[in-house]
């Protein structure tokens, strides 16, 4: 998959049962019991690396994008860090001290493997109720993580809390406006309803940020393109987006076999191989 730019613009412990090889030294759990709920990301979390790689082009395209907003020792917070995928790069790349930050147990074991130089600490935690302490930070990086929280004005905002003076949030994620335009829509016609629930405008995005205190100094909108069509149904078929995980199993089926007749009989026309992505930065600002 390619990318193409487009610029417009203090801790309580307890023991965790399930991560296995995992110790308490490892991984900062300071998030108390009652906030971890069981969450799709650790069902899929076994799959991930397969149905969402990261290829070398794209992660030097956000990493290079990131730049001009992350320096050199910085701490940097990766919020919804999933399976490292961006922490990394960026402490690798861009020389910063990563945090990468989850509420799910399974995906914070996936980083911690992925993390072979051991440049990242993470940490359990609840976005909305953030263990960290205030002016703790450099630079947020949220991606594809806001739409999945229950109060994203309560994201933003301790968000807002963690950062220092002239801090800057860093928003990757598609806007409801982008996601409906995604093929997927149209072979699973039941993610209509879901994204239309779920997925924010950008309009909302930027009034979560503002609401929060921030001063947006940055906006831009890139094109993320798909090999081949072939690519595309393998992701879905693998079910890891989000959404397609709340399906019935026979509107998955379904959709399945109406995107593999199709792609057998188009193949790779562009409206299947493109996705729009936004990236916003926010700066915090005294008030």
């Amino acid at each position: 998959m390619t990318t193409a730019f487009i610029k417009i613009c203090n801790f309580k412990y307890f023991r965790i049962q399930s991560v296995g090889e995992f110790k308490q030294r490892d991984i900062d759990t300071s998030m108390s019991e009652e906030f971890i709920k069981p969450v799709a990301y650790d069902e899929i979390a076994p799959r991930y690396d397969v149905a969402r790689p990261v290829g070398r082009r794209d992660e030097g395209i956000w990493v290079d994008l990131a730049s001009d907003f992350i320096d050199p020792n910085d701490t940097v917070l990766d919020l919804g860090c999933g399976n490292g995928r961006w922490i990394i790069p960026f402490a690798e790349r861009l020389n910063c001290h990563g945090i990468g930050a989850d509420n799910s147990l399974e995906m914070l074991r996936l980083a911690k493997n992925n993390d072979a130089h051991h440049l990242v600490q993470w940490s359990l935690q609840d976005a909305e109720y953030l263990s960290f302490q205030d002016n703790s930070f450099d630079a947020v990086w949220i991606s594809h993580l806001l739409h999945l929280v229950q109060d994203p004005i309560a994201v933003t905002k301790e968000c807002f809390r963690v950062l220092r003076q002239d801090g800057r949030i860093l928003l990757r994620y598609t806007s409801l406006e982008d996601n409906l335009r995604m093929p997927e829509r149209q072979f699973f016609p039941g993610l209509i309803g879901i994204d239309t629930r779920r997925i924010p405008p950008k309009e909302n995005v930027t009034k979560w940020l503002t609401s929060a205190g921030f001063n947006i100094v940055s906006r831009a909108v890139c094109v993320q393109v798909y090999d081949s069509a072939i690519e595309r149904l393998e992701k879905a078929r693998m079910r890891v987006e989000s959404g397609l995980t709340k399906l019935m199993d026979e509107q998955f089926r379904d959709g399945i076999e109406a995107f593999a007749q199709y792609v057998n009989e188009k193949g790779n026309e562009t409206w299947l191989l493109n996705d729009n992505y936004v990236f916003t930065v926010g700066l915090k600002v005294a008030r």
